[in-house]
């Protein structure tokens, strides 16, 4: 099994793929942004409070306007990842963790606005993108960039049975890290 972790497609693996990034940490090149629809909803509720009128219901951000025109190029994320939020906060990933694809694309949608496009669920995922997501993984869990990663919320293993928490335990009892 130690094989696996030194072989050459593990050990020149990319993050990001030409899919996106694997793991952390990812760039939010638009920290702070707010989608128009947001935006507008938010000016109209804090109108309504100083109008002593209450505030207004703000609608829940969506996948798709996180993708609505941000200043910058929004970066994608892979949909074979760690299934941990590993979106540069400023210094720190923000680690929290998500055991299905959907509730980590909400996270994003709600609270790393214009940080990365929405994906799809990993069902049905290309073999390279499977290939590729495993041993960008691998990579950062031999090098010890999982071990040394800096987090807000620490996330211990990742997701039980996920991607990270197989490869973290396979090399813990193969390659003697």
């Amino acid at each position: 099994m130690a094989a696996v972790y030194q072989s050459q497609f593990v050990q020149n693996a990319v993050n990001p793929s030409a899919d996106g990034y694997h793991h952390g940490p990812i760039p939010n090149n638009n920290p702070g942004w707010v989608p128009p629809r947001q935006a507008t909803a938010q000016a109209a509720s804090a109108a309504s409070e100083a109008a002593g009128t209450g505030r207004l219901p703000i609608p829940p951000v969506l996948a798709s306007d996180n993708i609505d025109n941000p200043p910058n190029p929004a970066v994608a994320m892979s949909t074979l990842n760690t299934g941990v939020c590993d979106i540069d906060m400023g210094g720190a990933m923000c680690g929290v963790v998500f055991n299905a694809a959907p509730a980590l694309d909400s996270n994003v949608a709600t609270r790393e606005r214009g940080t990365q496009v929405h994906n799809p669920a990993r069902v049905n995922t290309p073999g390279n993108v499977r290939n590729d997501g495993n041993n960008a993984i691998r990579l950062f869990v031999v090098s010890q960039g999982w071990r040394t990663a800096n987090y807000v919320h620490e996330p211990g293993r990742g997701p039980i049975g996920g991607p990270l928490d197989r490869f973290a335990t396979e090399c813990r009892d193969n390659c003697g890290s």
